[in-house]
């Protein structure tokens, strides 16, 4: 693991991250990048806590959680540019639970994607490149920013150029 990286996502459920990572967690980001690779965890490792067991309730009564949790992803991302939040290094992890059929929330392929991370939550979408220009796909994206996405102009497949929501962004692209 580069020692430069960043954990970026907040890891839900997880208590075993640092103080300095968490607060990084916090803040909303934007970036462009691709996934150099994806680390694939057990529920229950050093990383992944395992969501299943049981507890006391304040009032003494037994509390039982199942989960079908399929486990946990690190995910090493080489950003290409910060659009919204603290510029970040040339590599960041984005850390997530897995959803109950293990499949990796980010793809591994090796064009860029562009990446929004928001209390807890991750979305991306493909970048595409028509006539010189990057687009975005807008369904994953309600608001990024405070922009809502809705607004912003489409073209006919749906897409966004990637310009119009970093001029509507509060801090400009690095």
């Amino acid at each position: 693991m580069n020692k430069s990286a960043v954990l970026v996502a907040a890891l839900i459920g997880m208590s075993t991250l640092a103080s300095a990572s968490a607060a990084a967690a916090a803040d909303e980001l934007l970036v462009s990048g691709h996934v150099e690779s994806i680390l694939l965890l057990p529920s229950g490792s050093e990383h992944c806590p395992n969501l299943s067991g049981s507890s006391k309730n304040a009032d003494g009564a037994q509390r039982v959680v199942i989960s079908n949790d399929g486990g946990c992803q690190q995910a090493i991302i080489k950003v290409s540019h910060t659009l919204l939040g603290k510029p970040q290094p040339a590599t960041i992890i984005i850390a997530t639970r897995l959803g109950e059929w293990g499949r990796p929330s980010l793809p591994l392929q090796a064009g860029d994607i562009l990446i929004h991370a928001d209390a807890g939550t991750l979305r991306w979408s493909e970048l595409a490149q028509k006539n010189g220009v990057a687009f975005f796909e807008s369904k994953p994206f309600k608001t990024v920013g405070g922009v809502q996405i809705a607004t912003l102009p489409h073209d006919g497949d749906g897409d966004i150029p990637l310009a119009s929501l970093v001029d509507q962004l509060k801090t400009p692209a690095q």
